[in-house]
């Protein structure tokens, strides 16, 4: 909780004012009486007459008393109206006083008017309409705004009571269209007598006080006579600035929920253009979009649009969130937090989100079909009906590959069978998993040994296919992708194939770093299988040598960084390579 020290603006003239050549100034100790007076250079001409008509209806002057000096002399025209005429004809030069006084009938809720007229003989040359105010029968000190932690705020401050009478509570009341102020009323721990004070009175603003500058409201003293009769006065209003409170950095774990909400993909096909654009962040967080080809940042929930969009791409999208103070700094030690997404820039309608339905119960059967947005799914029914896919490939995989992986390690737990164990990464919830096996020389099918819930995270073969078996795990998400598994790169798993096949020496890879082609070929000749990963262990690429195990491959299109190749050459072992594209 931090507290912020206030100037405070009453409203109201709690020092002498002037308008013309009139003044009126408060009475020092004796509540909310004036003194009126004036200031005449002689620019009107000769006055010989100063009237003064009280304006405001069922206010009267009281308790009036006149220190004229010599020559004056006055006129009770009503009790709302007094006339000051001077002996020699013409009003002296100067400042004059002319009355003390107070009003009757007032409850000093709203200001009296007061008009003043400047007679010359039966004429009028000058008019002045003055509006009085209460204004020295109290006074609000040491005033502290805390800012709560529900976006409410407390305002505490010293009352201290100038008035000539005793102070028992304190009543607000705001403006009709307004109700920020929890308080109505706040009564005294004891009765305030004249020019005593009292510390640390609250008030209690709403959250809705946020909207504001300053809110403003108004408070009068008052005092309470024979248990029920309550006198009033010296009602002013008081606007208390509403402080900026820095309530950026929540606890951590909001944080993470709150970047947990994602973020909405809004395509334009006649701008090309994609729209994206954060669900519940707010101006604490610093957000950054990459959608591949180029990086925006905005504040919380401000939008950043990407253009120039190709159809029927797939764009891999990452949102990245710091959540920061009003002074800039990380929040937390681990500042940034990332979640990501995917969309296929689809003008032609190959989404179709009215047919998705993820309670459809779709067999967890291996068919995979290659999507029109680019994604392999688990079978056409998961395309359908978990996916929303228009139209897709049959007996294919897609080309493309997800950001999400899964790292496969595999050990051999005993003389007779292989443990695999796997770590899933993934921004996206899984339905199960497939774990597979193939053999490799020939080359089968896949076909599941088991469907493990999303928890799972090991598997172990107690039949393996020794020497020609391999291994995949396959994930199926929500929306039935598929996640492929990788080989996990620690020294100490096994090459996803079974122990007896060994590495091969030998080969070559040309020119090394590529700029545009790269040509293969391995240490013995054949047609066979080949696949690249890039150094996040994704799989990028998978086609087959030529008879002579020789291979090219187009890289101009890749992005710059380290690759590698693996070949599967039957029986005989396992070839790999790496290299770097520039």
């Amino acid at each position: 909780m931090k507290q912020y020290l206030l100037i405070l603006s009453l409203l109201l003239h709690f020092t002498c004012f002037a308008i013309s050549d009139i003044i009126i100034s408060d009475i020092n100790g004796q509540g909310c009486c004036f003194r009126l007076s004036y200031n005449h250079d002689g620019a009107l001409g000769n006055i010989d007459g100063l009237e003064t008509q009280i304006l405001t209806p069922n206010v009267q002057f009281s308790s009036i008393e006149f220190p004229l000096s010599s020559g004056w002399s006055f006129n009770i025209l009503s009790q709302q109206k007094y006339l000051w005429s001077h002996s020699n004809g013409n009003m002296p030069t100067g400042q004059q006083t002319l009355a003390d006084f107070c009003f009757s009938g007032w409850d000093t809720s709203s200001p009296v008017e007061l008009l003043v007229v400047w007679r010359q003989g039966s004429g009028i040359r000058q008019l002045d309409t003055i509006r009085i105010e209460c204004t020295q029968c109290w006074q609000a000190q040491n005033p502290i705004v805390d800012c709560q932690e529900d976006s409410s705020y407390t305002y505490t401050f010293d009352y201290v009571n100038l008035s000539t009478f005793t102070v028992d509570y304190l009543q607000i009341r705001e403006r009709n269209d307004q109700d920020l102020v929890v308080e109505q009323t706040i009564p005294l721990t004891e009765s305030l007598l004249p020019g005593a004070s009292i510390a640390g009175i609250e008030l209690h603003f709403r959250s809705g006080a946020v909207q504001f500058d300053n809110i403003c409201f108004e408070i009068t003293p008052r005092h309470i006579i024979n248990d029920s009769i309550a006198t009033q006065c010296c009602t002013a209003e008081y606007c208390v600035p509403i402080p900026i409170c820095d309530r950026c950095c929540t606890a951590y774990d909001i944080f993470i929920e709150d970047v947990g909400r994602g973020f909405s993909i809004a395509t334009n096909c006649e701008e090309k253009s994609v729209r994206l654009q954060a669900n519940g962040l707010n101006d604490c967080d610093r957000v950054e979009f990459d959608l591949g080809f180029g990086a925006g940042i905005v504040s919380g929930n401000e939008a950043v649009v990407f253009s120039n969009l190709d159809e029927d791409q797939l764009y891999n999208v990452s949102m990245t969130v710091t959540r920061q103070n009003r002074n800039g700094e990380d929040c937390y030690e681990e500042a940034s937090h990332t979640v990501f997404d995917q969309f296929v820039f689809d003008c032609d309608q190959c989404l179709n989100p009215t047919s998705i339905d993820l309670d459809i119960i779709c067999p967890a059967i291996e068919d995979l079909v290659c999507g029109c947005d680019g994604m392999t799914y688990l079978n056409e029914c998961a395309a359908s009906n978990w996916g929303g896919i228009t139209t897709w490939d049959r007996d294919s995989i897609c080309s493309g590959a997800m950001n999400d992986s899964i790292l496969v390690c595999m050990t051999q737990s005993s003389a007779s069978s292989f443990l695999l164990e796997w770590e899933v990464h993934s921004s996206e919830n899984l339905r199960y998993i497939l774990v597979q096996r193939r053999t490799i020389s020939p080359v089968g099918p896949w076909f599941t040994l088991a469907e493990l819930a999303p928890t799972e995270t090991s598997f172990t073969d107690n039949t393996p296919l020794v020497p020609i078996g391999r291994y995949r795990v396959l994930g199926v998400t929500e929306n039935g992708k598929i996640i492929f598994s990788v080989d996990n790169p620690n020294p100490n798993c096994i090459p996803n194939s079974i122990t007896d096949i060994r590495l091969l020496a030998g080969g070559n890879l040309w020119p090394n770093p590529v700029r545009q082609q790269l040509n293969i070929e391995l240490p013995v000749q054949g047609a066979y299988l080949f696949e690249v990963w890039n150094s996040t262990g994704q799989r990028i690429f998978q086609s087959q040598t030529n008879y002579l195990g020789q291979a090219q491959i187009l890289t101009d299109q890749w992005p710059t960084g380290l690759y590698f190749i693996t070949a599967y050459v039957d029986e005989q072992g396992l070839w790999r390579g790496v290299f770097g594209v520039i």
